[in-house]
C-alpha cells in the first residue's frame, strides 16, 4: 500500500489554495514599469499587473504570474481578489453563501472511509449548546456540589455567555442575577472542571463594582468551598498579573511573521535562533505552559479549587483553562475530547473568534490567542506524544479552519452573535462543525 495514504491530509483546503479570509494583503507589480502597489478594497489599479503577490496569515507566500494573460484580464482578477478578500460586513463571508449539507454527502468519505472513522473522532462533539450536554460533562467529571444554571436562556443576562453553564450548588438564580450587573460583560463565575479529589476550575471576569467587590467575592468563595468535598479554600489567579495581554502576544507574533516570512533566510541565518527568541513568541508560550502547570500542582496536590480572573474573561483564561485540562484529564487529549474542550472553553465561553482573526479586516483586536493555545499544546504533544490521540497535523488542520471561514464554529464573537445571525433565513445552513477535513 502507498506510503501517502497512511498521511493525513487537510480535504477542505488543497495544498495551494487560499481562503479569501487568510489572506493578510495584496501586492501587484509591473516589472516593465517597475511599479508596485498594495491593493485594497475598492481601489483603483492605474497600471497593468504583471505579477501578483498574495501574502497569507498562515505564513505563506502566493506569487501568480501572468505572462500568458492580457493587461485587462490581470487587473480584473487583482482587483477582483481584493474585493472579495476584505468584506465590510459580516454576511458577506463565503460561510453565509456555502451550503453545509453539499459539501457533507459529497466529501464524507476518505479513501473510501468515514471522516473520522476509528478513535475518538467517531463520537459525536458535544456542542455544549443544551442543558444536558453541561449535565452529562458535570456527571463524567463527578462534580456533585456543582449544578447547571438556566437564567441566561435567550441570553437575558449576558450575550456574552453561553444559555447554560456551571454554578455551586448553593447558589441562587436570585442571586447570580444580582450579582452579575457586578461584573464586566456579566460575566459571572461559571465552572469549568473539576478534579476527582474535589478541587474545581472556574473562570470569571472582574468585579467592575469596587463598593460591592468584597462581598461578592466572598459570597462566591464561600459557595465553590461548600462545593467541595473537603471544604478547601479557593486560590483566585489573576490572569492579568502575571501573563502577556493581547496586545503583546500580537505584537510578538507580527515580529515572528516578520522574522519567518520577510527576511531573506541566508542575512539571518547565522543569528536566527536569538532573532526568534527576540520575537518573544516562545517567551509567551513558556510563560503560559508554566502558569498552567502552577495551577495544575494547586488543583492536584493542594486539593485547592482554582478561580482564573481576567478584566473580560475572554482570553488569557481560555488558554489557561484549556491547558489545565488537557494536562489533568486524559479525555481531552483524546479526538473528540479536545474538540469539545474548544466548543466549551472557547467558542461557548465567548471567545471573540470574529475579532481576534480579523475577518472583517478592520479590527484593532486582533491577536493570535487561540493560535498561541495551540502551540502551547503542540509542545505538550512533542513532549509526550503517546499520551495524545492526536498529531500535530491535526492541530495545523485545526488552525486552517479558523481561516477558512467556512463553517460558523470559528466566525463569531459569542454564542449570541452566531444565533443572532442565523436568524436570517439566508444563513440557516451556518451551523457549527467538528468533522474537520483530515
Amino acid at each position: 500500500m502507498p506510503l501517502q495514504k497512511f498521511h493525513y491530509r487537510n480535504l477542505l483546503l488543497g495544498e495551494h489554495d487560499v481562503p479569501l479570509t487568510c489572506i493578510e494583503q495584496i501586492v501587484t507589480l509591473n516589472d516593465h514599469k517597475r511599479k508596485q502597489k498594495v491593493l485594497g478594497p475598492n481601489q483603483k489599479l492605474k497600471f497593468n499587473p504583471t505579477e501578483l503577490i498574495i501574502y497569507c496569515k498562515d505564513f505563506r507566500i502566493v506569487r501568480f504570474r501572468f505572462d500568458e494573460s492580457g493587461p485587462e484580464s490581470a487587473k480584473k482578477v487583482c482587483l477582483a481578489i481584493a474585493h472579495y478578500s476584505q468584506p465590510t460586513d459580516l454576511q458577506l463571508l463565503f460561510a453565509f453563501e456555502y451550503v453545509g449539507k453539499k459539501y457533507h454527502n459529497s466529501a464524507s468519505k476518505a479513501n473510501g472511509a468515514p471522516l473520522g472513522a476509528g478513535g475518538g473522532g467517531s463520537q459525536k462533539t458535544p456542542l455544549f449548546e443544551t442543558y444536558s450536554d453541561w449535565d452529562r460533562e458535570v456527571k463524567r467529571t463527578g462534580a456533585s456540589g456543582w449544578r447547571v444554571c438556566s437564567i441566561n436562556e435567550g441570553y437575558m443576562i449576558s450575550t456574552c455567555l453561553p444559555e447554560y453553564f456551571v454554578v455551586p450548588s448553593s447558589l441562587a438564580d436570585q442571586d447570580l442575577k444580582v450579582f452579575s450587573h457586578s461584573f464586566v460583560g456579566r460575566r459571572m463565575p461559571f465552572w469549568c472542571w473539576s478534579h476527582s479529589n474535589g478541587s474545581a476550575l472556574v473562570r470569571t471576569a472582574l468585579i467592575r463594582d469596587v463598593l460591592q467587590q468584597r462581598k461578592i467575592e466572598q459570597r462566591i468563595c464561600n459557595a465553590i468551598t461548600k462545593s467541595h468535598p473537603q471544604r478547601n479554600d479557593v486560590y483566585k489567579s489573576d490572569l492579568d498579573k502575571t501573563l502577556p495581554n493581547i496586545q503583546d502576544i500580537q505584537v510578538a507574533f507580527v515580529k515572528l511573521k516578520q522574522l519567518c516570512v520577510n527576511e531573506p533566510f541566508e542575512e539571518t541565518e547565522e543569528k536566527w535562533l536569538s532573532s526568534l527568541e527576540n520575537t518573544r513568541w516562545l517567551e509567551y508560550v513558556r510563560a503560559f505552559l508554566k502558569h498552567a502547570a502552577e495551577l495544575v500542582y494547586v488543583l492536584e496536590s493542594k486539593r485547592l479549587s482554582v478561580v482564573l480572573q481576567e478584566e473580560e474573561g475572554r482570553d488569557l483564561s481560555c488558554i489557561i483553562a484549556s491547558l489545565v485540562q488537557v494536562m489533568l484529564d486524559p479525555y481531552f487529549r483524546t479526538i473528540t475530547g479536545f474538540q469539545s474542550l474548544i466548543q466549551k472553553e472557547w467558542v461557548m465561553a465567548g471567545y471573540p473568534f470574529l475579532d481576534r482573526c480579523n475577518h472583517l479586516k478592520r479590527s484593532e483586536k486582533e491577536a493570535p490567542v487561540f493560535l498561541l493555545f495551540l502551540d502551547t499544546t503542540w509542545q505538550l504533544l512533542e513532549q509526550c506524544p503517546a499520551a495524545f490521540e492526536f498529531s500535530e497535523t491535526y492541530l495545523a488542520v485545526l488552525h486552517d479552519s479558523t481561516r477558512v471561514a467556512l463553517f460558523g464554529t470559528f466566525l463569531f464573537n459569542s454564542p449570541h452573535q452566531r444565533v443572532q445571525q442565523s436568524t436570517d433565513s439566508r444563513i440557516k445552513g451556518i451551523k457549527q462543525d467538528f468533522s474537520l477535513g483530515i
